[in-house]
């Protein structure tokens, strides 16, 4: 049996006809007031602050082979293998080595080896400033200087086999400057890595416990409860 259709009464407003499709969800209404938000915006904006450092970093890069390179050919130039100036004793002198091992002397005859381990210390540290940019310009000029060492020392193992050191201590293995802003890139990157630790921990002891205040409350009104 057929129901009889509905009259329309005068003044009622009529029912909303739903979509079959369509389900309404309190969620639709949230968040409407502003435009949507992009998917991948915040990756986008990572990427940005990440290749902005490249040039700052590249040129660091630059600076320290060439300043390597360039002494290398001058002391090669001005004093032969073993040739110390001053002559005599001293603090420090100039005294040339071609070096056929690592930095300071150790590794002695190790030169494939050292070629292989240097490459891949090349990559790693190219594949940490991309994948893993450091936070602050010091980040950055500490990962350029042992970067840029690594690789002008790489360039003289390949070119020629061993490695001029010529800053002589007397006392201490033969040196360049490739293997000073190596030390120099590390210790400022652990030095820089302690700092941000001890400011992490301040900060964690600093912030309130969240939640803390409601429970005291509730633990007050149970004891009135009581």
């Amino acid at each position: 049996m057929l129901l009889p259709a509905l009259e329309r009464v005068p003044g009622r407003p009529e029912a909303t006809e739903m979509h079959p499709s369509r389900t309404m969800d309190p969620m639709d209404t949230q968040h409407t007031s502003g435009p949507p938000a992009v998917a991948g915006a915040e990756p986008l904006a990572s990427a940005g602050s990440r290749w902005s450092r490249v040039p700052f970093f590249a040129s660091l890069v630059v600076v320290v082979i060439a300043a390597d390179q360039l002494s290398k050919v001058l002391v090669r130039g001005w004093l032969d293998v073993g040739e110390s100036w001053p002559a005599g004793t001293g603090l420090i002198r100039l005294t040339r080595v071609e070096n056929p091992g690592a930095a300071f002397g150790i590794l002695q005859d190790s030169g494939p080896f050292l070629i292989v381990t240097g490459l891949l210390a090349i990559f790693a540290l190219v594949a940490f400033f991309v994948w893993a940019p450091p936070q602050s310009r010091l980040h950055v000029t500490a990962l350029a200087l042992v970067l840029g060492g690594a690789l002008g020392n790489f360039i003289d193992r390949v070119v020629r086999g061993t490695v001029t050191d010529f800053i002589d201590p007397t006392n201490y293995p033969s040196f360049n400057l490739a293997d000073s802003a190596i030390v120099t890139g590390v210790v400022a990157l652990v030095v820089l890595s302690l700092f941000e630790g001890a400011g992490d921990e301040g900060a964690a002891a600093g912030s309130p416990v969240t939640g803390a205040e409601p429970e005291r409350g509730a633990e007050a009104g149970r004891e009135r409860a009581g």
